[in-house]
């Protein structure tokens, strides 16, 4: 509370104020007198008496000590009138003038010693001496201060100038030097306001009385160390003790000055000394223990305690506005008023007692005196030094009394209390408070297709707290857990129109529509001072074996568009780990105060960025399902590729490694005229499947003769460096053979005519060209080092027609984490192939033989798409009888109301918690994405035996800004492959929206119940109770339970206007 008050000796203290309290009190009395802890036998109640009469004794002390520096009672009452309406202030006024007087010399000897002296026959001694002329110059000190109560500032002197002490002296300087010792003429003038005084002193009957009461019904009275009356008055101890330690310095100064010259012998008092002058400490911070109050007799009353002309105390009486009882009352564990006078009576007499003894260390205060320091410099010293000890001891035991009730707390919880803490007992509170369908649950999506398959994996938001226990939630082992989130789910169907589907841009040229089930998450997290709610945020997403989904992060743009700002594949037990931070922006209260002084177009500014910051704080994550949409793009019924594991790895691979075309790989129907029915599920698959396995091989041709179509090219660079020899040519047909060598490749080219020496290779192949030789035009472009066009590949002796593979070549992409990619040019499509004849039983696990490859060649032709595709069976709707997460979507209600936009939910809330927040502690919550990503990577199969779980022992690899972009593509590219560049809707999706909100307390946990006197739970209670209503779309009271809305009602201030919500 004051940085300037060490309370590290108050305990100490406090022990030997008691035992001078067992000698101001008489025996009786003091029975049951103790110092005030949390063991005492006392109530709440208590707490606030207690500091009432602590404050009233530090007030009623400073009025004791200002009496005995010479404050008079018609003075005081001047002052009270002053202050009614002028602000009054004690005012130290020094000055000090050095003036140069004279100068005198005088001659000083000092025997050096003795010598012998001859005087003819006889010696003589004679001493020697050394004398010393010295210069002295003397000035005159003229020193005057005064003690003064002034009103405002002090204009007329008469008027407004009460002075209470003062003096002025003159002290003679000497010294050898001609400068002057001190400034020629100095002044000092420094004020403190003392209307905390005077506001609290009220005259009675028998003269002055003061009693503080502290007003319990006001909003800004939390506890009994924080309201107002004592907040008032230890920022006015605050100031005050700075002047005093500024006035105690000015003294100081002038002992110096005294102690320096002052040659009348009177220098055995040390001003450091009167500061351990034990003058009796009236605030004390004692109880009294109510069984030994109600024995003794009753006490004397006020008046006699206190002499004529002096103060008392007053104790709270039944017209004061604390509505409790008086601190006489019986059962109570405060002091009595007469126990308090009694102390204020013991510091009267210890005062006078002290400047008693100080009168045989310093001289009189006769202004007529030649010294600068006198007992009434004394008595101002051991005044100021009493009043700052009487500020420390009052704030000291506003400190203690908080502690009290801190201990208090800790010893009925059993340890301290953590933000950790507090969200573990919320998770466990709102299992109590909030009905079945609309309690808050965990963001653990389970990514399937219906309730009848296994999860393809998972995606979670994870928080790890500071500390606590994890109460009904799952910890994992680096301390994460899930986030629960207030959640209305809806299916979202498409209109006739086209309307109802989320679009996605994935270029300027292709859109995605995406359907599924919307799902509007509303997360509530809570802040306390110096620490976060949730210390660390990330999003967790993991896939299981064999199985892949797409997942998009981004914004709503509006209520059906869907900015995805990131994107990655996730698949084969992979685990991507993305921080999440939150940035809070100022709530609506807090933006009002911040405009309400600016300009109409200021404030048009500020509104219009204002409302994309609270667009901003829609989170959104999308989940799109790869299998089913496989099915959909190659023409097969829902399920065809659930067993299918190597047909989905081979087409994941075409897809993403070499972005193959879904019309080369998909099943086509046959004509209208035959009846489709008669094609069963396997016969479609074993179609795909052999349209894969000749892409397959095709690209395996591909890679083999870009292999050979390098070698050919290193040994023309290998040769064409080396010395020619001329041989003559031979015509007719021709191969290449490689002789296979560590360090050369020895080629020659055999046609009909003979063998064709090294050094008539050019002349060979230039002949064959001009005649349109098909392999040899091929090689005298290689061995000529020209590039040939990427539309033709050299064909060699593979045992397939060169026009077969005269097809487009592929090319590699960049290296991917999902693998090398490769882009493929449509190849023309040779005659019409006959459909594959139906498989008498279906492939259904990897066991399965696989069928024997078509005796055709690399070059058989694949099945190009039909002109007139029919549309592929539907797969599984869901609905809320088929969950498709473990959020336990389906117990809530579903939300069919398709008219409410999304976009339009952070200004609904915004407006719900203006209206019924009345401590406007919300901030809406902006969730960002961190910069460093995180990649897990499950240990190879034939390592998992020995560890017992691959996916914690695999590497793991940061992702950064490059690498996310990477990302991003190679899943664009995916989806664009699945989707058809967007002609096919994704509706195995499911679209999550997150809008986050941060309760923020100003202080810890414990601090908000001490300091403040708030229950955080209460406080966070309502504000959840706010924002389920803004996602469920109902009333406050239709969301919880009976029996807690009766509480509520009971117990919160506003619970009639939040229920009706």
């Amino acid at each position: 509370m004051n940085q300037l008050i060490d309370f590290a000796d108050f305990p100490s203290r406090l022990n030997d104020s008691l035992d001078r309290v067992q000698l101001v009190l008489d025996r009786e009395k003091a029975q049951g007198v103790q110092l005030a802890h949390e063991d005492c036998p006392h109530s709440y109640s208590d707490k606030f008496a207690l500091l009432e009469q602590t404050s009233s004794c530090t007030i009623l002390g400073i009025l004791n000590t200002l009496q005995f520096l010479g404050l008079t009672d018609d003075q005081l009452a001047r002052a009270k009138d002053w202050s009614r309406s002028s602000v009054v202030s004690l005012r130290l006024d020094t000055s000090s003038q050095c003036t140069y007087v004279r100068e005198a010399t005088r001659q000083e000897s000092e025997p050096v010693g003795e010598v012998q002296v001859s005087l003819g026959l006889t010696t003589a001694k004679a001493s020697t001496r050394v004398v010393t002329k010295i210069t002295e110059y003397f000035y005159e000190l003229k020193h005057r201060w005064r003690l003064c109560v002034v009103r405002g500032t002090g204009e007329s002197e008469a008027d407004d100038v009460m002075e209470i002490a003062g003096r002025q002296a003159t002290q003679e300087c000497v010294q050898r030097s001609k400068e002057f010792p001190y400034p020629e003429t100095s002044t000092w003038s420094e004020s403190c306001p003392m209307s905390f005084v005077l506001d609290w002193l009220s005259r009675g009957g028998s003269g002055w009385a003061v009693s503080v009461r502290i007003d319990r019904s006001a909003k800004t009275c939390y506890t009994p160390s924080r309201n107002e009356e004592v907040n008032g008055l230890l920022g006015a101890l605050t100031r005050w003790q700075e002047w005093l330690w500024q006035a105690l310095q000015r003294q100081s100064d002038t002992w110096e000055m005294h102690r320096s010259h002052y040659r009348g012998g009177h220098n055995r008092f040390d001003i450091h000394e009167v500061e351990q002058r034990s003058v009796f400490m009236p605030v004390q911070l004692l109880f009294r223990d109510p069984s030994q109050a109600a024995k003794s007799k009753p006490s004397a009353s006020p008046t006699s305690t206190a002499p004529s002309g002096g103060v008392r105390y007053e104790a709270a009486t039944s017209q004061s506005v604390v509505a409790t009882a008086t601190l006489a009352e019986a059962g109570s564990a405060a002091l009595t008023a007469g126990d308090v006078n009694a102390f204020l009576d013991a510091q009267r007499q210890s005062l006078q007692s002290e400047a008693e003894a100080l009168q045989e260390l310093v001289p009189g205060a006769a202004t007529t005196t030649d010294g600068l320091w006198s007992l009434g410099e004394a008595r101002v010293v051991l005044a100021l030094f009493h009043l700052q000890a009487m500020a420390e001891q009052y704030a000291a035991a506003v400190s203690a009394v908080e502690a009290m009730v801190r201990r208090q707390l800790v010893r009925a919880i059993g340890r301290e209390l953590s933000p950790g803490d507090f969200a573990a007992y919320m998770r466990f509170h709102n299992r109590r408070l909030f009905r079945p369908a609309y309690r808050p649950q965990v963001w653990s999506v389970s990514v399937r297709r219906s309730g009848r398959h296994a999860p393809e994996g998972s995606v979670r938001i994870e928080s790890r707290q500071l500390s606590g226990v994890a109460l009904g939630g799952v910890r994992g082992a680096d301390g994460f857990q899930p986030i629960e989130t207030f959640c209305a789910s809806r299916e979202v169907r498409r209109s006739a129109s086209g309307d109802g589907y989320t679009s996605i841009a994935l270029s300027a040229a292709t859109r995605v529509l995406v359907g599924g089930r919307r799902h509007v998450h509303g997360w509530l997290g809570h802040r306390f001072s110096g620490t976060d709610g949730a210390a660390d945020l990330r999003l967790s997403v993991s896939a299981r074996q064999f199985s892949s989904f797409i997942v998009l992060l981004g914004r709503m743009t509006s209520g059906s568009s869907f900015d995805a700002k990131h994107a990655f594949v996730v698949q084969n037990t992979e685990e991507l780990l993305v921080p999440l931070t939150l940035e809070t922006i100022p709530n609506a209260q807090q933006f009002r105060e911040a405009i309400s002084s600016l300009s109409p177009e200021q404030q048009r500014f500020a509104q219009a960025y204002r409302s994309m910051q609270l667009e901003s704080t829609l989170f959104g994550i999308c989940i799109i399902q790869v299998k089913p949409q496989l099915e959909k793009v190659l023409n097969l019924p829902p399920d065809a590729l659930t067993k299918e594991i190597r047909l989905t790895q081979d087409l994941m691979k075409l897809f993403v490694q070499y972005q193959i075309s879904a019309d080369l790989l998909s099943y086509e129907p046959p004509p209208v005229a035959t009846q489709a029915s008669s094609v069963s599920t396997a016969a479609k698959v074993e179609a795909v499947r052999a349209n894969v396995e000749k892409m397959l091989r095709l690209l395996e041709a591909m890679k083999e003769e870009e292999v050979r179509q390098q070698q050919v090219q290193r040994e023309y660079s290998r040769r064409s460096s080396s010395p020619r020899r001329p041989s003559p040519p031979t015509w007719g047909a021709s191969r290449v053979e490689d002789n296979d060598d560590d360090s050369d490749a020895f080629a020659v080219v055999e046609t009909s005519r003979g063998r064709v020496s090294r050094g008539n290779t050019e002349l060979v192949l230039a002949n064959e060209v001009k005649k349109g030789g098909g392999l040899l035009s091929g090689l005298a472009t290689a061995f000529a080092g020209k590039k040939e066009s990427r539309s033709r590949a050299v064909p060699l002796a593979t045992g397939v027609k060169n026009e077969e593979l005269s097809v487009a070549k592929l090319k590699r992409r960049s290296s991917a984490p999902n693998g090398p990619g490769a882009v493929a040019r449509r190849a023309p499509a040779p005659a019409t192939a006959p459909a594959p004849s139906p498989a008498p039983a279906p492939a259904s696990s990897e066991t399965t033989s696989m069928p024997p490859p078509p005796a055709a060649s690399v070059s058989s032709s694949i099945e190009a798409p039909s002109t007139t595709p029919t549309e592929p069976d539907r797969g599984v709707v869901l609905t809320p009888s088929n969950p498709v997460s473990s959020m336990n979507v389906d117990e809530a209600p579903s939300d069919d109301h398709d008219a409410i936009d999304v976009s339009q939910v952070p200004k609904l809330l915004d407006d719900a918690f203006d209206r019924l927040d009345l401590d406007h502690a919300v901030r809406p919550a902006i969730i960002h994405l961190g910069d460093v990503w995180r990649h897990r990577k499950a240990r190879p199969l034939a390592q998992r035996s020995h560890t017992g779980n691959g996916l914690e022992a695999g590497p793991e690899e940061t992702v950064d800004g490059a690498a996310q972009t990477t990302l991003r593509q190679t899943a664009f590219d995916l989806l664009e492959a699945l989707t058809r560049s967007g002609g096919l809707p994704c509706e195995d999706a499911e679209l999550h929206v997150v809008v986050a909100a941060t309760h923020v307390f100003d202080e810890s946990v414990l601090e908000t119940v001490v300091r403040r006197d708030m229950n955080p739970i209460e406080a966070v209670e309502r504000s959840e109770v706010i924002m389920a209503s803004v996602v469920h779309g109902q009333a406050g009271h239709r969301l919880i339970e009976g029996s807690e809305a009766s509480r509520m009602q009971a117990v919160t201030s506003s619970a009639s206007l939040l229920l009706g919500c």
